[in-house]
């Protein structure tokens, strides 16, 4: 009665517990609910009712408390969390993953790591289950990454994921914008439990006293507690133990009852007891919450029979309860009991006390993380070992891929005496790592590296700071780290001064202003190729800067590079592979379509963020140049995302601008309009791609009739484009879209002259797209008979490449002039094809504009029918290959690292293109077609 007598004045938050709960066991969709307060005001009983809730309707409910030790264990909360759903959490993280497979070496696995802990999810939850987190606030950032991961994926899993969080107590800055995404999701249910009004307070009194209670006094017991529900808990505890009349003359005793009420009515407690049973509870609460009651004896330096008497001892005192039936596992019945104990310990005994639980950690066999968590509020020489320890938990973290809890244990050990050499080997891996996690945290070990006197002379490390600095945050700083690892690199490691020659070739390409960088170009261009990474990294770099130019030996240069996949494998999304996939993209080449979804297939097999991010943005640029408008919508989306988070180095403009030109072509220019809008703040940085962005405002400006405001935008982007050395058509048709707009303006002979300027520069190209777009643009700018033969060219140039958007443009381009010339017959030949393609790229501009000009040629366009085995998605086609080779809906899902409700979405959707009623049906559909 006394514990749910707060609970009468929630009745609005326990209602919302129940119907969500209710929702999910009925739809068996999954949601999140967020209890978000201050401490001791309630959180925890809502989560018992809602627990009891569950229980009732046959619901499990597994729980995981993190705390301040958990900050540092990756994957630390994760794990205890589906440990008591399922067994396998541990042996599954256990797995190296990708580490030794070619995976990003600063994070191997992390995404493998959070596929996996999501498909154990999967099987732990077949039903309907409540999982909670408490404390999220103290969570290791694997931990939330894998509850972020879990949230975004809900829809498809019977799960109710409950997060409590301690408001006031902010998150480590490591973790808090995880934390916040948690706690700010607007589809969560957000439950915040008030402090206790004094009718609730009364009660409460009442009910602990078993006695009626003045209200003077309840009074003075709300405003000694400010309604805190677990502090009006300990004053009550006091209050029946001194005997204390409720009554009004013992008002002035409850003021000093209750000030500092939990530290004061412990710290009593605890002076009280034996020395040893102190002792026990100090490492009990050193420990963390649910410890086993060996490790807990081990720390207080006793046996195992006699801390079991000191737990029944503690018991009796109201501080420590038994965590498992057997009584082999301890905790606390609040934290901020935990948190008083080692409150009222001296600075030195506190370190003392982690040292021995760091002691009975490893004799215990303790994974090393443990270990290491025990160590990280101790001061630089009390524990030996620690440098040892640490180390070795850095190396078990990075096994399971926790990079930003190596990172933590890494900077800790350089607090411990080393000699410069082992000091500088520390800053070099931890450089290494933080290059994965925090690049302004990189950039500050690197520097300490090289600036002292044993890493001065080591060229990996200038090459790691210039990786830090980043051409698009420090250009003139990478350029001259990057040029002084080059410098101390000795003429017998050819690969790696490639590598690094190619690096610096990126920075001329990505920075205005820096084309000093290219005059390298004529010497590395007369170099001969050579096979390893640094070779075909080179060979990549190189064929950006002549494909720039428009020089078609880039062609050649960059198929050379990334034929093999020897790049995709072991560059990890650096700059020169993107340089490889860019003039591929402009090539209207096959291939880099093929390289980037490896690349793609990789990065979430081997964890790497950076490659996935990477190859996911350019893939959107190579789908949209395909003719595949709604994958590339769907990468450039997930692309958009990764770049505006702060973990890749990774400019959002390529991202928002491959976006905002999907949607364009799909026809939902509002929805252009506000990925171009939330990019463009990025345009105050004098440095970084502006140039894309730019020509798809102009593009997007045009289709809205603003031709003056896109004429300006496409000059622009020109000038840009200029400055980063790019005169290819291929990467930027800036000179058509400027064309058409000036046509608009009526400025004919202009809208002529750049048009033609276009073609001339696309012809030296050569490539299909950028030819099929400039004869375009000068054949509409030109008209008449001359303007139908160009049209017709167009046409015939893009025929059979892969630029089918570019295609069905040109068709309704030569059809609407045909129809205007009055060749009713000939313009619907063309429309109608073009109104076919457009339909099977989804691209909804041109359907709508070529049925238009399908009815003003006097035609009734037929019913749109999207159908037949080119009218799937690349995304569809994947997994309906799989389905026709036997695959169950799982086996889809985890291979193309998507969840089942992905894999059903796909196949309803082919199963109507196809026409077919189900999976037996798939296989001789494609057959016949």
């Amino acid at each position: 009665m006394a514990l749910e007598s707060p609970l009468l004045e929630r009745e609005r938050e326990t209602e919302a517990l129940r119907q969500v709960l209710d929702e999910v066991v009925r739809t068996r969709s999954g949601r999140v609910v967020v209890v978000d307060g201050e401490a001791g005001i309630g959180k925890t009983r809502l989560v018992r009712y809602l627990r009891g809730l569950a229980l009732d309707h046959g619901v499990p409910v597994f729980s995981a408390r993190a705390s301040t030790l958990d900050q540092s264990f990756g994957f630390g909360v994760a794990r205890q969390l589906l440990e008591r759903a399922s067994g396998g959490a541990r042996d599954v993280l256990a797995v190296p993953t990708g580490a030794d497979e070619g995976g990003d070496p600063g994070s191997p696995g992390e995404l493998a790591a959070l596929h996996r802990l999501y498909w154990l999810t999967v099987d732990a939850c077949p039903e309907p289950t409540v999982l909670v987190v408490d404390d999220v606030q103290w969570c290791d950032p694997e931990s939330l990454r894998y509850l972020d991961h879990l949230r975004l994926r809900l829809d498809d899993l019977p799960v109710l994921l409950v997060v409590v969080a301690r408001s006031g107590e902010p998150a480590p800055a490591p973790v808090a914008s995880l934390v916040a995404a948690l706690l700010d999701d607007a589809e969560a249910v957000h439950v915040r439990p008030a402090r206790l009004g004094s009718a609730a307070v009364k009660a409460f009194l009442e009910a602990v006293l078993d006695g009626p209670v003045e209200n003077d006094f309840a009074g003075a017991c709300e405003t000694v507690t400010a309604g805190n529900p677990f502090l009006l808990t300990v004053l009550a505890a006091s209050i029946a133990r001194e005997g204390l009349a409720p009554t009004g003359p013992s008002v002035p005793r409850v003021s000093t009852l209750g000030s500092e009420a939990v530290q004061r009515q412990i710290g009593r407690r605890l002076d009280r007891m034996d020395p040893r049973v102190r002792r026990t509870a100090e490492a009990a609460a050193a420990l963390g919450p649910d410890t086993a009651l060996a490790l807990v004896a081990g720390a207080a330096g006793v046996d195992v029979l006699t801390a079991a008497e000191h737990q029944a001892e503690l018991r009796r005192w109201g501080l420590l309860d038994v965590a498992d039936a057997a009584g082999t596992r301890v905790a606390f019945q609040h934290p901020a009991v935990a948190d008083a104990v080692l409150a009222l310990m001296t600075p030195r005994g506190r370190q003392q006390l982690r040292r021995r639980c760091a002691d009975a950690l490893e004799t215990a066999a303790a994974e090393p993380e443990r270990v290491a968590a025990q160590l990280l509020d101790v001061a630089a020489g009390v524990d030996p070992e620690a440098r040892r320890r640490l180390e070795r938990a850095a190396e078990a973290a990075l096994r399971r891929g926790a990079p930003e809890s190596a990172l933590t244990y890494l900077n800790r050990a350089l607090e411990e005496e080393t000699s410069e050499s082992q000091r500088v080997d520390l800053l070099g891996r931890a450089g290494a790592l933080a290059l994965q996690t925090d690049l302004d945290v990189a950039t500050r070990l690197l520097e300490r590296a090289t600036h002292s006197a044993s890493g001065e002379r080591d060229p990996e490390l200038w090459a790691q700071l210039a990786y830090a600095y980043g051409y698009l945050r420090h250009p003139d700083e990478a350029v001259a780290a990057m040029g002084q690892a080059l410098r101390l690199l000795g003429t017998e490691d050819e690969d790696r001064r490639r590598r690094w020659e190619a690096s610096l070739l990126v920075g001329a390409a990505v920075v205005p202003g820096r084309r000093d960088l290219a005059q390298t170009v004529t010497r590395l261009r007369a170099v001969a190729p050579a096979g390893g990474v640094g070779g075909r990294m080179l060979d990549a770099a190189l064929a950006l800067h002549e494909a720039a130019t428009g020089d078609p030996a880039g062609r050649t240069r960059a198929h050379r590079a990334l034929a093999d996949g020897l790049l995709v494998e072991q560059a990890n999304g650096e700059g020169p592979l993107v340089c490889g996939w860019l003039v591929l993209a402009a090539a209207d080449d096959s291939l880099g379509l093929d390289s980037l979804d490896e690349a793609v297939r990789r990065a979430n097999e081997h964890g790497s963020l950076r490659a996935l991010a990477a190859a996911v943005t350019f893939r959107a640029l190579a789908r949209l140049r395909a003719g595949q408008v709604a994958d590339a919508a769907e990468d450039g989306r997930a692309a958009l995302e990764y770049a505006s988070g702060d973990r890749v180095d990774l400019d959002p403009r390529f991202a928002g601008g491959y976006l905002a030109a999907a949607l364009l072509d799909a026809g939902d220019l509002e929805d252009a309009e506000r990925v171009l809008e939330s990019v463009r703040a990025f345009d105050a940085v004098a440095t970084g791609p502006r140039y894309y962005a730019r020509e798809i405002a102009a593009r997007l400006r045009r289709r809205q009739n603003r031709p003056d405001e896109a004429l300006d935008l496409a000059l622009d982007a020109g000038r840009i484009w200029a400055e980063f050395g790019f005169d290819n058509p291929g990467f930027g048709a800036w000179r058509s879209e400027a064309a058409l707009a000036a046509y608009a303006l009526g400025e004919r002979d202009r809208a002529v002259a750049l048009a033609r300027d276009e073609v001339d520069l696309a012809e030296h190209w050569g490539a299909p797209r950028a030819r099929a777009v400039a004869l375009r643009a000068l054949g509409q700018v030109t008209g008449g008979a001359a303007g139908l033969d160009l049209l017709a060219s167009a046409v015939d140039v893009v025929t059979d490449s892969l630029a089918r958007v570019e295609r069905a443009t040109c068709l309704l381009a030569f059809g609407a002039a045909l129809r205007r010339a009055g060749r009713r017959t000939d313009a619907y030949e063309q429309l109608a094809q073009a109104l076919d393609l457009a339909e099977v790229c989804g691209a909804g501009s041109l359907t709508g504009a070529a049925a238009l000009e399908l009815r003003a040629a006097g035609f009734r366009p037929r019913r749109h029918r999207l159908a037949g085995p080119e009218a799937l998605t690349i995304s569809e086609r994947r997994v309906v290959d799989l389905a026709v080779d036997g695959a169950s809906n799982r086996t889809i899902a985890q291979a193309l690292f998507v969840t089942p409700k992905t894999v059903e979405l796909h196949l309803t959707n082919a199963y109507r293109k196809l026409g077919v009623r189900g999976r037996g049906e798939l296989g001789p559909a494609l057959r016949a077609s």
